[in-house]
């Protein structure tokens, strides 16, 4: 006997819910499976993604004059910056790195800030005694925040805001002091004389106004 077009339908229709049932059931399991798998990775287990030079935001325009200016071959490797820091953990990066240069004293690396009509505010702040954050000292200076607290503060306020959220390693890199106050040359001429160096040694700049 043919069957009727009613009764085909009919089993279509509870052969289709069936299968949904397999797999909602078959996906259920696999995600008990995973949650149950990734409680027992230890942290040096796990894989995340992180973002190099973390603080430091694509050059300013006198940055990047100022790069020019001492060496037009230095661009193409420094074009490029990330986002505020809160931003990159909301976009769910996992590590972020930190470059830290000792200040003990304070002042090492203020000189730039009285040349280009910086706030007050930011000119007392790297006055102040404390280790600073910054990329290449005289040269590539932009930083999201330009004291190692400050970047501290901005990963705890974002942490306070997200509770429970997953762990957030933090690479802390530690740059050779100055051993006296640097000494920023005006205008966009940059470092007479800089070059980018490996491991971010300092530049040789000399104020001159």
């Amino acid at each position: 006997m043919p069957a009727q077009p009613g009764m085909t339908s009919k089993r279509l229709r509870h052969a289709a819910i069936a299968a949904l049932l397999l797999v909602l059931v078959g996906a259920s399991a696999s995600a008990s499976t995973s949650v149950a798998e990734t409680a027992s990775l230890h942290l040096n287990q796990v894989q995340v993604l992180g973002s190099h030079n973390s603080y430091r935001p694509y050059p300013s325009p006198q940055t990047q004059a100022r790069i020019l200016a001492n060496d037009p071959q230095d661009w193409p490797a420094l074009a490029y910056g990330n986002p505020p820091l809160e931003s990159q953990l909301a976009l769910g990066l996992h590590q972020l790195e930190i470059d830290v240069s000792a200040d003990p004293n304070g002042g090492l690396y203020a000189d730039p800030y009285k040349h280009n009509q910086a706030p007050q505010a930011l000119l007392t702040q790297m006055l102040l005694p404390g280790a600073k954050v910054l990329h290449i000292p005289g040269l590539d200076v932009d930083s999201h925040c330009r004291t190692f607290p400050e970047c501290l503060a901005i990963f705890a306020r974002w942490s306070d805001h997200h509770p429970g959220h997953d762990p957030i390693g933090r690479s802390v890199g530690r740059e050779r002091p100055l051993a006296t106050p640097l000494r920023f040359r005006s205008g966009i001429a940059g470092c007479a004389g800089c070059r980018h160096r490996p491991h971010h040694r300092p530049c040789s700049c000399h104020h001159t106004g």
